[in-house]
């Protein structure tokens, strides 16, 4: 009995000292602590206690707190003095009422503070510049406070402080850099506040990834497609092409804040810039430095990038220098087809420079071959640039200086010649077909400057041009069908083109 006695006496005296540690206003119990205490309110009577909480009702007499199911009986000049809605503390004891053995709480003082929205732009005036976990404290003190009171407000202010937490964390963050934004960003996200600001925090990361790699002249082609990969996974829109491209320098910090200010439908064009710059920087850098897989990324380019199709030339370019320089490699089909493909792009300037440089270079390989090169440059030379007469008529050079040759022969009688004299005629003189005339035309004299016969013939309808290891032979061709006049002028060191023989058809 003596013992029970005594740890009655020792609750007693806890009792009697938790209730003077809160008898102080800065130490009062919250509501949430005095629930918490209720079943030990019975032990408490009579013991001075002071409690804060919100005014919910009042009447005369009494009132009820928020959130506290015991009543508070206090006098009626006390009662005027507040009102519903307010934060106070009051001070006084529990009693019991004589007939049910009832709790309630007797107010002796109730003391007006400032609520909670007053009290948190209190604490956030306090906190310093570039201090992050002052905001983080501040939240959860707001949000249990919310959870408590169900305050929506509250729970806003809360969030608020989270965010001004993220922000100063974002703003001091050093060095900076995109994990560090991203666990930010993942921060944000987890806290469940505002999703632009993640997307912002995310978005820098992803700038800041992507023009490092950029002004790295060792970059990789491998980083830039991941980062182009993850762009189009996290970024809404990075997918979509753009109605029209605009060159922007991305190097330049101005686009975060461009960024930020922007609402959701030009981040989304945002978005796609990015992912257009990362993805065209992987193109560049897979490029092979001597241009062999321009096809390739051409193509992948128009297809990835369509806003920025006509910039897939640059890749072109690239493969068609390599395809030049190893023009002499070429076999006479790759020519052909090459060239097509030029002429096709319109560049027929580079298609025409192309036959040239490979058929100089072939009849460089020719010329020690005596009549059966020049029987392949013939070969080479009409199906090249179509042309019978010139081709013909490398045949006939050939002839005048390898007679006799079998070779050339072989390749006249194929086509249908004949040898008349020192020169070969298709078929029979009364054909119509060309064979040299017994005598010149009177107008016409060897010797003669194109220029010259520009004046007494004009210009011819059609030419046709070959370049010897002798230097070049140009036909002029006037008339059509059975009646033509044929001129061919030669070219010598230190002299222009004359006239050396001239043909007629009749």
């Amino acid at each position: 009995m003596t013992t029970s006695l005594f740890r009655m006496g020792l609750l007693a005296l806890a009792c009697i000292t938790l209730a003077a540690s809160a008898h102080a206003i800065d130490e009062a119990w919250t509501t949430e602590k005095f629930n918490e205490l209720k079943d030990r309110w019975d032990t408490l009577v009579d013991v001075p206690v002071s409690v804060e909480g919100r005014i919910t009702s009042l009447s005369k007499n009494s009132m009820r707190l928020a959130r506290c199911s015991l009543p508070f009986l206090m006098k009626e000049e006390d009662s005027r003095q507040v009102s519903s809605g307010k934060s106070v503390i009051v001070r006084g004891t529990i009693r019991k009422e004589r007939d049910t053995d009832k709790l309630q709480f007797e107010v002796s003082k109730v003391t007006v503070i400032p609520g909670d929205g007053e009290k948190y732009r209190l604490r956030a005036g306090e906190i310093r510049a570039g201090e992050a976990q002052p905001w983080y404290e501040l939240a959860e003190w707001a949000d249990a406070r919310a959870a408590f009171f169900n305050d929506a407000e509250l729970k806003v202010l809360a969030d608020n402080a989270r965010l001004r937490g993220l922000q100063t964390e974002a703003r001091i963050l050093n060095p900076r850099t995109p994990e560090g934004l991203e666990t930010l960003a993942k921060k944000a996200r987890e806290y469940k506040l505002d999703e632009r600001f993640a997307m912002e925090l995310q978005f820098e990361g992803a700038w800041l990834l992507v023009t490092t790699m950029l002004r790295d002249p060792q970059r990789d082609a491998t980083s830039l497609g991941n980062t182009a990969a993850r762009i189009a996974r996290q970024f809404p829109g990075a997918e979509v092409p753009l109605t029209r491209w605009v060159p922007i320098d991305f190097q330049k910090v101005e686009v975060l804040s461009q960024y930020s200010q922007a609402d959701d439908a030009e981040r989304k064009l945002w978005h796609r810039r990015l992912f257009v710059v990362a993805t065209a920087a992987e193109l560049e850098t897979r490029l092979t430095p001597d241009g062999r897989n321009g096809v390739e990324l051409a193509e992948e380019w128009r297809l990835r990038l369509p806003e920025r199709a006509n910039e897939s030339q640059s890749f072109l370019d690239k493969f068609d220098a390599f395809r030049l320089a190893r023009l002499t490699t070429m076999t006479r089909d790759d020519l052909l087809s090459f060239a097509k493909d030029l002429d096709a792009r319109k560049k027929a300037d580079v298609a025409t420079q192309a036959k040239r440089t490979w058929m100089n270079h072939r009849a460089e390989l020719a010329i020690p071959q005596g009549g059966a090169g020049v029987v392949r440059m013939a070969e080479n030379h009409r199906a090249v640039y179509g042309d019978d007469q010139g081709a013909i008529a490398l045949l006939q050079n050939g002839w005048l200086k390898y007679p006799e040759d079998n070779t050339l022969k072989e390749a006249f009688q194929g086509l249908g010649y004949r040898l008349e004299g020192n020169r070969w005629v298709r078929g029979n003189p009364q054909e119509g077909m060309p064979v040299r005339t017994a005598a010149p035309l009177p107008e016409l004299a060897s010797g003669m400057t194109m220029e010259q016969v520009k004046t007494m013939l004009g210009l011819p309808p059609r030419r046709s041009r070959v370049v010897m290891a002798s230097g070049p032979i140009e036909h002029w061709i006037y008339g059509e069908g059975g009646s033509r006049l044929i001129l061919e002028f030669t070219t010598t060191p230190n002299q222009s083109p004359r006239l050396k023989a001239f043909y007629s058809t009749k």
